[in-house]
């Protein structure tokens, strides 16, 4: 294969330029049987992002080539002997050697001295049999004997007397709903109401603003003399139906007057229109 200067003069700094796993079998010479990839810089002449046995050759900058080589090269000279390495630690024991042979005998030492009795010997054939005794004392009393039978059934005794009342058991579950009974008889004709009103009018009054982040309070009393009697009340808010606006008192005080009070939290300022409703005298 063919390889330009440019490609040889950048083999020569490839550990350099290409880096990772790439560039270190190029310097140590791996076998030629790898493939090996690169870009070739067109202006340094030097390799990069070199590829070793690449399914795909290397992306490499624009007016860059790619280029591919596989041959080993010779063998460089023996480098200098290293420095001597630090002193190993200590290895372990090796096994035991065979046993050697006994030494010659030694001459005979002086008497030790007098050495401990031995062990009691075996117990002796028993003797002839003697006369016998006088009788001894009595010996304690025995523990009690295992439990016996069980004995047969006595008679029935009499009847107790009644237990204790015991305590309520839980309501039972409602029964089914009876017939409906004959309708009674018509009672008494009742004594005669009130008389009721001549009238009724409600009267709305001038709205009032109500302040957001405010409670506002409003108290009013019927108007008209021809209606004098205060039977109802209540408000309306503008805009309606809007959320954050909430009546905290919204009736009839002790003094015969119509109460109102709204907190305002929607977010803005609202309208509030109180009424009455007022019956004729």
């Amino acid at each position: 294969m063919k390889v330009s200067r440019r490609a040889v003069v950048a083999g020569a700094t490839v550990a350099l330029v290409a880096g990772g796993s790439a560039a270190a079998a190029l310097a140590t010479g791996n076998s030629s049987g790898h493939t090996y990839q690169g870009c070739l810089n067109h202006e340094l002449g030097a390799l990069y992002n070199v590829k070793v046995d690449a399914s795909s050759p290397p992306r490499c900058l624009r007016h860059d080539v790619t280029i591919s080589w596989n041959e080993k090269g010779p063998a460089g000279a023996q480098g200098e002997p290293g420095l001597p390495g630090a002193k190993g630690d200590k290895g372990d024991p090796g096994p035991a050697g065979p046993k050697g042979d006994p030494g010659p005998a030694g001459a005979n030492g002086d008497t030790g001295p007098k050495g401990d009795a031995g062990p009691k010997g075996d117990t002796g054939l028993p003797g002839a049999k003697g006369d016998t005794g006088p009788k001894g004392d009595a010996g304690p009393a025995g523990g009690p004997g295992p439990k016996g039978d069980t004995g047969p059934k006595g008679d029935t005794g009499p009847a107790g007397g009644p237990g204790p009342k015991g305590d309520t058991g839980p309501k039972g579950d409602t029964g089914p709903k009876g017939d409906t009974g004959p309708k009674g008889d018509t009672g008494p004709k009742g004594d005669t109401g009130p008389a009721g009103f001549g009238g009724v009018k409600r009267t709305a009054f001038t709205a009032v603003t109500a302040p957001n982040n405010a409670a506002t309070t409003q108290r009013y009393t019927c108007p008209d003399a021809q209606f004098p009697t205060l039977i109802s009340g209540g408000y309306s808010v503008s805009p309606a139906a809007i959320a954050g606006v909430t009546a905290t008192v919204d009736g009839p005080t002790a003094d015969g007057v119509w109460e109102v009070t709204i907190i305002n939290t929607s977010g803005q300022n609202v309208s509030l229109t109180p009424y009455v409703v007022c019956a004729a005298g």
